[in-house]
């Protein structure tokens, strides 16, 4: 009789010992935690990742991480975590700028229990985890920017507004809180330590305090990509020069997901190389000097394409009404989210574009006026397993 095989799913081990009892008792979990495969989840969706949580985890790591296959450590993300705290301690008689700075001291105060991206603990995960396949980091960049909350930073669901310089109590609280994490050197830092993962496929890390005004990952990824010859999934911003270096690499058609920003005709261009892609994300790139669904092969099924510059005509969609037709081709998409402007043209060509694919699972379309309630009859029709749509500042009345 073949032994029982174990995927072995630990959700916040706060107590190492706690998987090493179940191993006592089971024979499957004991393979699974001496010799794999076994992956570690945080339920980020539900609870943080306190600093002492991570701690205590790192020590399992030490003892067990040869058998970790999967190490998923997202944490929640600040708005969720934030929200439900002001909504406890926040009055609802104060003045706004008083709710402000309220506000900003609960951030910084509860942002020391969750633990920083440092060199340290990436370093930790990697020297102990030498078979590591799957490795997301997600949101804690956001831990790092509660901890610098002066004023309301982006992404965060504050008015931009500044606290009184003379506010004893802000100036007490705008201190230095020992904060050890060098935003410049970090994407260096991943990169360094990705190498040391040979079988690594899957990496999610945020390397950017707020991805509108920091710098994308601007590493050399040639060694990366002799060092981690699996490595398909890439969740990590890229900016034009190790975009181009993937691109143009033989590597660049095993690629099956990718994250890129700031790139330009001459870098877009090369992804007609990535024949495999499957995901992607575009960055304020200029998208409109080249004809980008010409370059993206049929099976992609995630594009979202954001540009924080929509005036520029460089970053519309598609060069032309014409080529905004051509994505039909695209029929696989199942997410395709355009927060860029589309072309000038009729109405029917844009809900001739929305009404190209459906596959179609989420749309996000928003500030565009040629879409309205025949539009959104059509793609209604057309997308049937449409479950998620998102087309706020468009024309779409309550008739529909």
């Amino acid at each position: 009789m073949d032994p029982l095989v174990l995927d072995l799913l630990v959700p916040y081990p706060q107590d190492p010992r706690d998987v090493q009892a179940l191993s006592v008792t089971c024979s499957a979990a004991q393979h699974a935690v001496s010799r794999g495969p076994l992956t570690l989840v945080c339920d980020s969706d539900r609870r943080v990742l306190r600093a002492c949580e991570l701690r205590s985890l790192l020590v399992f790591l030490r003892f067990n991480g040869a058998a970790v296959r999967e190490l998923r450590l997202d944490q929640m993300p600040p708005p969720l975590w934030l929200r439900d705290r002001w909504a406890l301690e926040e009055p609802l008689d104060q003045p706004p700028q008083k709710i402000i700075r309220q506000r900003h001291k609960l951030a910084r105060q509860f942002s020391k229990q969750l633990p920083l991206p440092n060199a340290r603990t990436l370093e930790q995960i990697v020297g102990s985890c030498s078979q590591l396949r799957v490795l997301t980091l997600s949101h804690w960049c956001g831990v790092a920017s509660a901890r610098r909350l002066r004023r309301a930073p982006c992404g965060l669901g504050l008015p931009n507004m500044v606290t009184g310089s003379g506010d004893a109590e802000s100036s007490s609280e705008s201190e230095d809180d020992g904060t050890d994490w060098e935003e410049a050197t970090w994407g260096k830092k991943i990169a360094r330590a990705l190498i040391k993962l040979p079988m690594i496929e899957r990496v999610l890390i945020e390397h950017a305090l707020q991805h509108d005004d920091t710098p994308a990952f601007k590493e050399d990824v040639v060694r990366l990509l002799s060092g981690c010859p699996h490595l398909s999934h890439v969740a990590i911003i890229l900016d034009r020069r190790p975009a181009r270096q993937l691109l143009s690499s033989a590597s660049a058609a095993r690629f099956v997901q990718l994250h890129l920003r700031f790139l330009h005709g001459r870098e877009l261009g090369l992804l007609a190389h990535a024949t495999g892609l499957q995901k992607l994300w575009l960055d304020d790139c200029q998208t409109a000097t080249v004809d980008l669904s010409s370059l993206l092969p049929t099976s992609l099924t995630a594009l979202v394409i954001h540009s924080n510059d929509q005036c520029r005509s460089s970053h519309q969609l598609a060069p032309s009404a014409q080529a905004l037709e051509h994505f039909a081709r695209l029929s696989q998409l199942q997410v395709l989210s355009v927060k860029a402007r589309l072309p000038k043209g009729a109405a029917g060509q844009v809900v001739k574009f929305a009404t190209s694919f459906p596959e179609l699972r989420a749309f996000d379309l928003r500030n565009e006026d040629r879409f309205d309630d025949d539009a959104f009859f059509a793609l209604a029709h057309t997308s049937k397993q449409l479950h998620r749509l998102d087309i706020g500042y468009t024309c779409v009345t309550h008739k529909a």
